[in-house]
């Protein structure tokens, strides 16, 4: 068991432990999980990143019939997202539209949770060589064992055709429907269907390593892996998994190993306050599912290796979140890689900020690129139906802020380098409204709530507070939120909001009532926040207009 801040490499501890177990046969398929889409498909990336990494370098000074072979790394999604993704890439390509998908609107922003990157349908694609699409000479002898059978199997030829582009998808369809009239008679095995979905369950079947979260891993398409061919289980973010997600991924007791941080946030329970229609608590157990596999384990006193040096932040980008949320971490250190002389756009972004706020104190000639604070009051709204928060005053700054960042770093910062993260749906709403108004900015920079976007990072990050002095601080203060928020970037941290939003003097007395994301009413300690701003303020890292 694996824990740490965010930035200590966990994730990269958790990827050279799974490479290490694929070479040995007792544990070489391994099911990893973690409990959001983002921190799935990132520890994903970085197994199949090192494990390509691993292979090249021990092919080099091999003849080539020594040469090891890449590992199946697969990412797997819902498997109905995966079958319509296979469909809409072909489709696409030939610009047609099929029935089954006739114009669909795009989806928003916050529920593009399909990555295609290591996907089922991307491997499925190489082996049926689509496009440019196509295996790898070192990809596993068994997926190209599979392509062989994809073109000499006669039950294949329906699927042949569509992937050639010689049929639509429709058109197969309708030929199996002709040949087989009536329902009684039809060979169920040869529709196109339940060709595709055996193709790809063929190939989920031969991966190595398979990647889902716990929801996902129960279909059907998943769960032979998931519990009869796996040898070892890797739960990523444990922090944010309750025992049964945990569960779900660890049958018969297989080797084990787990990494997160239990001080970001929780698991999320959605029926914690749900009732059936006599009014009796739907779910009597719903407060156990707060508690983390993480923390159920570490307060049992099973045996924890604690990461404590800074591996992905730049040199005083962590100061805050070290010196408020883990202040108890022993011999806190920087790693050489996040020294500014090896980060020119964090170097870029501070140069910008200094020329533009004469307030701000910068720190570079001590070898530290500190986050700064924005100072922006503005006036928070609250919507009617949701009752989630917005401020307007604090989104314009925001994107006014980005654009200028761009600008200013002579391209060195582009706008995939940038995310925004706010606690509130209203508020990233409007934030998306925005950037839509934006073209150089619009799909390019993300937008994200602190619970959908733990497990992930980008260069540079703006947190939004939205509250101001003249609202209660609201769930924005959380110190798990708030840790999230923070811990995001690797090379700078803008966040936007009111400097005094709490002051000290009312940090020492008060308590928020806050409804979390569980319809919970809880009291949140606002003295975590309250250090953070004065943090700000102690530090000169104050930008006032």
């Amino acid at each position: 068991m694996v824990t740490g801040f965010p930035g200590a490499g966990k994730t990269d501890v958790i990827s050279t432990l799974v490479n290490i177990l694929l070479d040995h046969d007792d544990f070489d398929k391994v099911f990893v999980y973690a409990s959001s889409n983002g921190a799935t498909s990132n520890v994903c990336s970085r197994i199949d990143k090192l494990n390509r990494h691993f292979v090249d370098e021990y092919n080099k000074s091999l003849p080539s019939h020594r040469h090891r072979q890449y590992a199946v790394v697969i990412r797997g999604h819902n498997i109905q997202m995966e079958h319509e993704r296979i469909l809409g890439t072909v489709n696409n390509a030939f610009n047609r539209t099929a029935q089954y998908n006739s114009q669909q609107p795009p989806l928003p922003r916050s529920k593009r949770v399909f990555q295609m990157p290591l996907s089922v349908a991307e491997w499925l694609l190489k082996i049926v060589g689509f496009g440019n699409y196509r295996l790898n000479t070192y990809d596993s002898g068994e997926l190209h064992d599979l392509r062989l059978q994809y073109l000499a199997l006669p039950a294949y030829d329906p699927l042949r055709r569509f992937f050639a582009g010689e049929k639509s998808w429709d058109d197969i369809v309708t030929e199996w429907e002709t040949t087989y009239p009536d329902p009684n008679d039809a060979d169920l095995m040869r529709k196109p269907d339940n060709l595709l979905s055996n193709l790809m369950t063929s190939l989920i079947s031969r991966a190595d390593v398979l990647a889902t979260t716990p929801h996902v891993a129960k279909d059907k398409a998943y769960i032979c892996f998931t519990r009869q061919i796996a040898k070892a289980s890797v739960p990523d973010e444990a922090g944010a998994i309750n025992v049964p997600q945990a569960l779900l991924g660890w049958p018969n007791f297989r080797a084990w190993l787990l990494a997160g941080d239990e001080r970001q946030l929780p698991p999320t329970v959605m029926t914690l306050h749900e009732k059936d229609s006599s009014g009796n608590f739907v779910n009597k157990f719903a407060r156990h599912l707060r508690v983390s596999i993480l923390e159920r384990l570490r307060r049992i006193g099973w045996p924890t290796c604690v990461l404590n040096e800074q591996l992905r932040i730049v040199d005083g980008g962590f100061d805050p979140a070290s010196e408020v949320f883990y202040p108890d971490v022993s011999d806190f250190s920087y790693a050489d890689s996040c020294g500014i002389a090896n980060r020119p756009k964090a170097i870029a972004a501070e140069n910008g900020a200094v020329s533009k706020y004469k307030t701000i104190k910068s720190k570079q000639h001590e070898g530290k690129i500190q986050p700064l604070f924005i100072h922006v009051q503005g006036q928070c709204g609250v919507e009617e139906f949701t009752a989630s928060r917005f401020n307007i005053q604090q989104a314009y700054k925001t994107i006014q802020l980005i654009l200028e960042l761009i600008n200013a770093s002579n391209g060195t910062i582009d706008a995939e380098d940038i995310g925004i993260i706010s606690p509130y749906t209203a508020m990233n709403r409007r934030l998306e409204s925005l950037l839509e108004g934006e073209p150089s900015l619009d799909r390019k920079v993300t937008v994200h709530t602190p619970d959908t976007f733990r497990g992930q990072e980008k260069p540079f990050i703006f947190y939004v507070l939205t509250v101001e002095r003249e609202s209660t601080a609201g769930h924005v203060a959380s110190r798990q939120r708030s840790a999230v928020g923070i811990t995001r970037h690797t090379d700078g941290l803008f966040i936007i909001g009111d400097i005094e939003t709490v002051k000290p003097e009312d940090a020492k007395k008060k308590a928020v009532a806050v409804t979390n994301d569980d319809g919970e009413v809880e009291m949140i300690d606002v003295g975590p926040f309250s250090r953070l701003l004065q943090w700000f303020i102690r530090e000169k890292r104050v930008g006032l207009p």
